[in-house]
């Protein structure tokens, strides 16, 4: 590299030992790089000579060991040999006085490596411009490629990009891939750099200043998917108890966890592709709807996104469909193509949908139960490419088609439902039912169940399909299907399909109990002894003006209620199943407040119910029109029936005239209507008919709306079961001045506070509650208290007596504390609180929703600023520290309790050995997933073997086979706690051969850290050596292992082979000595035995050296708790913990102590024991007398 920067000529030390040359002059100087600080190395100068072309030229070179370039020639060799150089032409010549001029282009695929400039530390997910140093003294524009193997190797990543050199430096972006602190080695690759030709055009983001950018998504984007895959499958398999059924669902997951990855879209590979015949139709297509500059920008950005997924590409139709935008609550846009003018002239697939009756039938009996939804199903579902044309869409950017089957298509489901029997059902009708996108396996035992999940997951991943996991359920009990309950024990109703009438509330006044008998009648004909059931009811209602105050509501009436309720959800009246060959009747109406509907048939001339539905509307519905309030009623139900009707035909009835038949029209001249229509444009065709029914003949779906008009009835009426008017009945209704008077803010005056009052904001009908009691620090309530405390009172009495007292004043009957603020010297007074009222004002500022369960400082304070009392901070605190919500949700900020207890080192190797399981790995070509590990305690000697699993089988075969026949018995062995160790087989292997087998505590590994040291290690060593899809990592297991044993180890100064065999390891590598010397066996033994001692004390020695150290640093500024048998305390939450979740549970009792640090927990009440750490416990503070802190 020529660098005309450079002062003098370099070259690499190791370039220098490959080529002829002339003997080096050694040195030992230092030289200074362009950028001022960086320091070369100088071994020593060497004479050479370099050809350019046939051109010889001559240069005295420095020979530098860390040099990134070859050799770099400076501005000594062109002024020796007459070089010019042509930066425009892109060339380099040399003059020779007797060969001429002699021209070298420049090379532009040249590249110059990129190295870290200085040691850095990344927190986990940062991300951090660093600087680099670079071989060229300065350079504009080069670009900048990471290298991707050494920066997967360092769980790092970068970017290619633009860059500009200066004095040999230059920055680029870095980004830690892992949730560990990431340490980056100074002289580290990174990458390398070459110049970029003219036509390149380039943009500046980033100049040389930037210290830092943030950029999150792309963090969230470079975190690693098989994590999120991994937290998945760990979620859906975490209600599984049995820990071997559980593992076995955890193989067959990972074994088929491509169909979890959802992280990008893909289309299956099924031999069924969604055709539409429209027959000889001419092809219909419209102009693009007007947009606002918003909603274009929304358009072009999720066209944008659906051609980066392959879901659509560019087209040239002759058909084209307009695009709707609707508008969602959160205020974005969700992107909806009209196709009804495509539907209207596409033939109806008659593919049958099968029964729910049938499908449910097939599940009855069967005890295990898993549920597979597909995620955006008909997006992963192709089109016939000659029939993608006709699904374009046209926007204001252009026109494009679809490649999957879009939402709205007509014979969408027959589609769906085909490609699914043909892949999955057919064949397998003892185990799987599929109904569309939901796809529902079966067995009679748990072995059986494993088989046909895995063979089903199987079929859905080698069609590439993929599942939406958090609709999905595995190895279940009790499942939802198709609005079922289904369990071994029968199949029920799901409770949504009736829950609205199990919702309706007890009727309280006389309208109510009217309308309720009124609306009921709806259904006398098909109810037997419908006049004996009523009666009861029958005698309180029907009351003329005068005698309406009679109305009660006893334990008689309330009996026909519930019977009425009963007789609505069950046979014969309920239909469990819906009859398919009877078209169905929806009728739906709406209210201010509510929407419902009743799904029903008429089988052999009697009415059925299949479902009833009912909602509240939110604010911003409760506020539509009378017309898009109906018109929602009759499209939220058949949304939420969509599955329930599949391809039946239906009937709505609607007591709202406008609505009858609109769903025939394109448009309603209603966008809020219109969007509903296009929303639901799949179903439209099964509509047979929507008939305006009046009001007093919809009752069945009246009363689904108007079931809650409580507080709207006349004003003469009593409350049931009242013979005066009761405040907490009537509560409900305010005057315009009481609800002013209540939304006042209760701010104290004249440092008063009285808190009894339910407080309400705007944005929320739900009030916080009320304290039982009032609690009332008001002047008055003080003044009363103080004068039964008999430490104020001594101090009143020396007051009024004359006696001066600096700290106390005595005024309107109220004894106040003077305060000197600091900083100023003015006084204020606060009320000296009694011992009475100390636990309410405590209660008030720490407890009350008002004040917020804070802290310490924060609820002292806001008592200073108000009150005062002897130990008035000691009282705080013990409060806050006795307080049971803060001990359970706050976050402990200190350093957990309890000092490093180290494991002393033993009297020789193989005493003590630590066991543990690593993985779920990849699966290898060779079947294995898991590696076991052992490592003995005092010369880290490590044994491993590769495993197709992590049972308890494998676990003691592999203790048994590979240690114990080989090494002997050991004293201890340490494990964790997990089911492949602690099970009845390695109980009776360790009590057999006498082993003491130690568990550590759950979610504790510090325990068992020597083996946990050492796979931290050895899995990254593996990654190394890997090949791209990570199958063949068990192949290099073995070396590494060796490679490990055979090293110096940090903590006992010894090679672990070393200490564990007394001799050193030969390597392959070694060569060969020619001379043998053999003792007498005697001699060597002696030997062996001599040497062995010597070198097991230095190990030992420095294994507790560093136990020393180890110990100070983690002891510093941390607790050695210790508890008591009997003692209570929290035990901390370490997993499946949401976000509102409590951060410790208990209380528990300390059952038994274990060691040092370890105990035996137990919760009150129940037999339930669990062991942990002293890090996870948190003593449960008794809350003393705050009286008695304060004499």
């Amino acid at each position: 590299m020529v660098d005309t920067g450079a002062t003098s000529t370099f070259i690499k030390a190791a370039i220098v030992h490959n080529i002829k040359h002339r003997r080096i002059t050694p040195t030992q100087t230092r030289t200074t790089l362009a950028d001022g600080h960086s320091t070369l190395i100088i071994l020593g100068i060497v004479p050479l000579l370099v050809k350019i072309n046939h051109v010889p030229t001559y240069v005295r070179a420095f020979v530098a060991e860390n040099l990134t370039a070859d050799m770099i020639l400076g501005m000594d060799w062109c002024s020796k040999n007459n070089v010019e150089i042509y930066a425009r032409k892109k060339e380099v010549v040399v003059w020779h006085h007797r060969l001429g001029k002699t021209t070298a282009h420049f090379n532009e695929q040249a590249s110059v490596d990129v190295e870290l400039a200085d040691k850095i530390c990344l927190q986990p997910y940062e991300e951090k411009v660093v600087q680099v140093n670079v071989a060229l003294s300065s350079a504009q524009l080069v670009c900048f490629e990471p290298d991707i193997a050494e920066c997967a190797k360092r769980a790092i990543a970068s970017y290619t990009a633009v860059l500009t050199v200066s004095k040999c430096s230059s920055n680029v972006l870095l980004f830690n891939r892992t949730n560990l602190p990431n340490t980056i080695r100074k002289g580290t690759k990174l990458g390398s750099i070459c110049f970029m030709s003219d036509k390149t055009n380039t943009h500046t983001l980033l100049d040389n200043k930037t210290e830092h950018v943030g950029m999150t998504s792309t963090n969230s984007e470079l975190k690693p998917q098989a994590n999120e895959v991994n937290a998945v499958i760990d979620k859906l398999t975490e209600h599984i108890t049995n820990n071997q059924d559980r593992h076995d669902f955890l193989d067959i997951l990972h074994q088929f966890r491509h169909t979890f990855d959802t992280s990008k879209a893909t289309q299956a590979h099924v031999t069924i592709h969604h055709t539409i015949p429209t027959a000889d139709a001419r092809p219909t297509s419209v102009r693009p709807f007007y947009k606002t500059p918003q909603q274009r920008e929304t358009l072009h950005n999720e066209v944008k996104k659906l051609l980066h997924d392959n879901v659509i590409r560019g087209s040239t139709s002759p058909w084209a469909s307009p695009v709707i935008l609707k508008k969602k609550p959160d205020g974005t846009y969700r992107f909806i193509v009209d196709f009804r003018r495509l539907n209207a002239v596409t033939k109806k697939d008659a593919y049958p949908q099968p029964t729910t009756e049938e499908l449910l039938n097939r599940l009855a009996g069967h005890r295990f139960f898993t549920k597979l939804d597909l995620k955006s199903g008909y997006f992963q579902i192709p089109i016939s490419e000659a029939d993608k044309e006709k699904t374009a869409f046209v926007t204001q950017d252009g026109l494009y088609e679809f490649n999957v089957l879009a939402q709205g298509l007509m014979n969408a489901p027959p589609t769906f439902q085909r490609v699914m029997n043909n892949l999955i059902a057919t064949g397998r009708w003892n185990y799987v039912v599929v109904y569309l996108d939901d796809i529902l396996i079966f067995s009679d035992s748990i072995k059986e169940h494993k088989k046909h999940v895995a063979e089903v997951l199987s079929i859905l991943q080698k069609a590439r399909f993929r599942v939406s996991s958090s609709k999905c359920v595995i190895a279940v009990e009790k499942v939802e299907f198709l609005s079922h309950i289904i369990t071994v024990a029968g199949i029920e109703p799901s409770p949504d399909k009736i829950q609205a009438i199990l919702d309706i509330p007890s009727p309280k006044t006389l309208t109510q109990a009217n309308r309720f008998i009124g609306k009921i009648g709806y259904y006398r004909k098909f109810i037997k002894d419908f006049a004996k059931i009523a009666a009861p009811i029958h005698k309180v209602t029907n009351k003329p003006g005068p005698k309406k105050r009679e109305f009660y509501w006893a334990e008689e009436q309330q009996l026909a209620f519930d019977r009425f309720k009963q007789i609505l959800t069950t046979p014969p009246l309920f239909l469990n199943f819906p009859d398919k060959s009877t078209p169905f009747i929806l009728s739906t109406d709406a209210s201010k407040v509510r929407v419902g509907g009743v799904l029903k048939q008429v089988v052999n001339g009697n009415l059925k119910v299949n479902y009833y539905l009912s909602r509240l509307l939110s604010q911003t519905e409760s506020r539509y029109s009378t017309t898009e309030r109906e018109a929602l009623a009759i499209m939220w139900c058949l949304d939420k029936l969509r599955y329930y009707i599949g391809d039946s035909s239906i009937t709505i009835n609607t007591d709202h005239k406008p609505l009858v038949n609109f769903h025939k029209k394109l448009s309603f001249a209603n966008k809020r209507v219109d969007s509903y229509l296009l929303k639901m444009q799949d179903m439209l065709p099964q509509i047979v008919e929507i008939k305006y029914k009046p009001g007093k003949e919809n009752n069945d779906a009246d009363y689904m709306t108007r079931q809650d008009d409580q507080g709207r009835d006349d004003k003469d009426e009593w409350p049931r079961g009242t013979v005066t008017w009761d405040d907490e009945v009537i509560a409900t209704a305010c005057t315009r001045s009481k609800t002013k008077q209540q939304q006042q803010p209760l701010l104290p005056t004249n440092d008063t506070v009285v808190l009894n009052t339910p407080i309400a904001t705007k944005a929320s009908t739900k009030s916080i509650p009320a304290a039982t009691t009032p609690i009332d620090l008001t002047h008055d309530r003080i003044r009363q208290a103080q004068e039964g405390d008999s430490n104020i009172t001594t101090i009143v009495k020396q007051l009024t007596d004359g006696k001066k007292n600096d700290q106390f004043c005595f005024q309107d009957n109220i004894l106040f504390r003077l305060i000197r603020k600091k900083g100023r010297g003015t006084l204020s007074k606060v009320a000296y609180l009694p011992n009475s009222l100390i636990s309410t004002a405590m209660d008030a500022f720490h407890d009350h929703p008002l004040s917020g369960h804070f802290g310490t400082t924060r609820t002292f304070n806001k008592l200073k600023a108000r009150y005062w009392w002897p130990q008035m901070r000691r009282a705080v605190e013990q409060h806050i520290r006795s307080c049971d919500k803060c001990a359970r949700h706050n976050i402990r900020r200190t350093k957990e309790d309890g000092h490093l207890k180290n494991i002393q080192p033993p009297d020789d190797v193989f005493q003590i050995v630590h066991m543990d399981f690593w993985g779920p790995m990849t699966t290898s070509d060779d079947g294995n997933r898991y590696v076991l590990v052992l490592t003995d305690n005092l010369s880290k000697y490590v044994i491993a073997e590769a495993y197709p699993d992590c049972t308890a089988k494998t676990a003691a075969k592999f203790f048994v086979e590979k240690y114990i026949l080989v090494h002997g018995a050991p004293e201890r062995l340490i494990t964790d706690n997990g089911t492949h160790f602690s099970n009845a087989l390695m109980k009776t292997i360790t009590q057999t051969t006498n082993i003491k087998h130690a568990f550590s505590a759950s979610y504790h590994p510090q325990t068992n850290g020597q083996v946990e040291r050492f796979n931290a290690t050895f899995s990254a060593q593996l990654a190394k050596y890997c090949n791209k899809e990570k199958s063949d990592w068990d192949v290099f297991l073995q070396q590494v292992v060796n490679a490990y044993n055979t090293g110096i180890h940090a903590t006992t100064g010894f090679a672990p082979y070393e200490l564990a065999f007394g001799r050193k390891f030969r390597s392959p590598f070694d060569s060969t000595s020619p001379v043998v010397k053999l003792s007498r066996a005697t001699d060597f033994y002696k030997y062996l035995q001599r040497s062995r001692k010597i070198i097991i004390n230095a190990a030992c020695e420095n294994i507790r050296q560093q136990h020393h150290l180890s110990k100070q640093r983690y002891d510093t500024n941390r607790k050695d708790t210790t508890y008591d048998i009997g003692d209570l305390v929290y035990v901390k939450v370490c997993s499946n913990r949401h976000k509102l979740d409590e951060r410790w549970l208990g209380p528990f009792e300390i059952i038994q102590r274990c060691g040092d640090q370890n105990y035996i927990v137990g919760e009150q009440g129940t037999t339930r024991t669990d062991r942990c750490h002293v890090s996870q416990l948190r003593q449960v503070v008794e809350r003393h007398n705050v009286a008695l802190l304060a004499n």
